[in-house]
């Protein structure tokens, strides 16, 4: 992954563009990183998150700020048979 060079810090208006540009080049990349590196990584905690809620058939998940939504996926998958995640 290649990190763009931080743009010139004045306030001119095509400054910031220039910013919110250099911004979006890096945000724009992390979720692949995740995907190919993180995820899989964080696969066992997910698991541990999911037997320590001890979640049942028909209960709702609120799942906030857990991370890419793995641990929203794989409750849902458990709490019902059709089901929306919100994310």
């Amino acid at each position: 992954m290649s990190i763009p060079t931080a743009p010139n810090t004045d306030r001119s208006p095509e400054a910031d563009r220039a910013g919110l540009a250099w911004q979006l080049g890096i945000w724009d990349q992390i979720p692949q990183l995740y995907a190919r590196e993180v995820d899989k990584r964080f696969a066992p905690v997910v698991e541990q998150v999911i037997t320590r809620a001890t979640l049942q058939p028909g209960q709702r998940v609120l799942d906030l700020g857990t991370g890419t939504g793995s641990v929203a996926i794989r409750a849902a998958s458990l709490v019902a048979q059709q089901f929306w995640v919100n994310g």
